[in-house]
């Protein structure tokens, strides 16, 4: 942030070539940062994404076999119940999986945001300063 103000004022600065050179370091640091953080948390989506899917396909395939079982004999209260429970695991693992993912994306659209304009607009202007 004072970086940016910094920047974005356009004025001119009393600073030793040390320290331009210096504030040129900081932003090359922090945009390798969080780039690499970018990468760590679309890997990490991936990983929440895989476990997610595997939780809804064995909520699916256990809702399967209760009904599979319930239709091969009367149903009874409790095949209704075990069915009713599956059902609802399937929902809880896909309100976390899609909670989890919207959170996930909501920081990897940060974490993109802040790596392009630090790219885009404050290291060239960090490079244009005479040092």
């Amino acid at each position: 942030t004072t970086l940016s103000g910094f920047l974005d004022t356009g004025k001119k600065i009393d600073a030793t070539p040390q320290q331009i050179a210096d504030l040129k370091a900081i932003a090359d640091n922090y945009w390798t940062a969080l780039n690499d953080a970018l990468d760590i948390y679309t890997r990490y989506k991936a990983a929440i994404k895989e476990r997610g899917e595997k939780a809804i396909d064995d909520a699916l395939k256990a809702k399967a076999e209760i009904e599979a079982k319930a239709n091969l004999s009367t149903t009874t209260e409790q095949d209704a119940k075990d069915i009713e429970a599956a059902v609802g695991a399937e929902t809880t693992a896909r309100t976390k999986l899609k909670s989890q993912i919207d959170d996930i994306d909501a920081f990897i659209t940060r974490l993109t945001s802040d790596s392009g304009i630090l790219k885009e607009t404050y290291i060239p202007k960090l490079d244009s300063l005479k040092t």
